[in-house]
C-alpha cells in the first residue's frame, strides 16, 4: 500500500508541489477513501472492495447464533464488520 501510495499520490503525475505536511494530510484523505472503496482491485478480480464486500454478505448471511444483539442483518461496508470472525 505504501508503493501505491507513493507512486500514484505522493510523486504522481500531475500531484504536489507539497509545500506543507497539512497539504499532504489533505490530499491524502480523499486518496484512502478512494483506496479503500472505489479502486479496483486485482485480487478481487477487478471489483472494488465496498461491492465486494456487498456481494459476500448477500451470499454469506449470517446465521441467527453468529448475529450480535440488535443485529438486523443489514451490512452497509467495513465499519459493521465486528467480532465474529468477520475480519
Amino acid at each position: 500500500m505504501n508503493a501505491s501510495y507513493k507512486c500514484e499520490l505522493i510523486r504522481g503525475p500531475g500531484q504536489g508541489p507539497w509545500r506543507t505536511v497539512e497539504d499532504v494530510e489533505l490530499a491524502t484523505l480523499p486518496w484512502v477513501h478512494w483506496y479503500n472503496t472505489a479502486r479496483l482491485h486485482e485480487y478481487l478480480d477487478y471489483v472494488p472492495p465496498v461491492e465486494f464486500e456487498q456481494r459476500w454478505h448477500e451470499t454469506h448471511p449470517l446465521s441467527d447464533s453468529e448475529r450480535l444483539p440488535n443485529d438486523d442483518g443489514d451490512r452497509k461496508g467495513p465499519a459493521s464488520l465486528t467480532a465474529i470472525g468477520q475480519l
